[in-house]
């Protein structure tokens, strides 16, 4: 058996979903999301389930060693393309993460993950409607462990969103926007976050599964 797709997909709006990826609000449709007017700006652009490419290949076959004894291999391949990053501000009643500085998904993208799970299974048939197996099945088997979050806060201060006429912004008039964020509480420019893009999660580690299955 082999089979391979591909899927280009993208998912745009101003509504994450029932929780919220950018402050970690997992209340069920009583998020944050749209409770203050000043938080409205820069909502619309890339959602975090957005992965615009995804690779899948299987494959496996059964190779038959004696009447009663078989063994079956398998691979798995999954690639990805990294999720959206934003750039994310304190506000001053709902704290950090709260604020869209810039349209949602500016701060480019996450690298894409790649990984390869396989699996071998050793079949015994006891009897004609009875067969034991011993399986073995490594997850992320090359124990890639490219980026799967960074933080996305690009200061702790107390900020606004600044309101731009565009959602696909230049490198340079990424940087001139920022150079003008203020800390609604004190004055003066907000002060960045040193750990703004950052690592903050990577890919699970590599595993391994063993079983035994008894059919009858």
């Amino acid at each position: 058996m082999a089979q391979a797709s591909y899927t280009y997909s993208r998912v745009l709006g101003n509504y994450a979903g029932l929780a919220s990826a950018n402050n970690g609000q997992l209340d069920p449709n009583i998020t944050s999301a749209f409770d203050l007017i000043d938080l409205l700006p820069n909502q619309e652009g890339i959602l975090p389930a957005d992965h615009r490419h995804q690779v899948k290949v299987f494959a496996a076959k059964e190779f038959p060693l004696t009447g009663n004894l078989g063994i079956n291999l398998g691979v798995t391949y999954q690639g990805a393309s990294g999720g959206a990053i934003s750039y994310l501000g304190s506000q001053e009643l709902y704290g950090p993460g709260e604020a869209f500085i810039l349209p949602r998904g500016a701060g480019g993208r996450l690298p894409w993950q790649h990984t390869f799970d396989a699996h071998l299974g050793i079949d015994y048939r006891v009897s004609k409607d009875s067969t034991a197996s011993l399986t073995v099945d490594p997850f992320n088997l090359f124990n890639a462990q490219s980026l799967a979050g960074v933080d996305q806060e690009y200061t702790y201060s107390d900020v606004l969103p600044i309101r731009v006429s565009s959602n696909n912004l230049t490198p340079d008039q990424i940087r001139n926007q920022l150079s003008n964020l203020q800390d609604v509480d004190f004055g003066g420019p907000a002060a960045p976050n040193p750990n703004f893009k950052n690592a903050s999660a990577y890919q699970p580690e590599r595993s391994v599964r063993f079983g035994v299955r008894v059919t009858f």
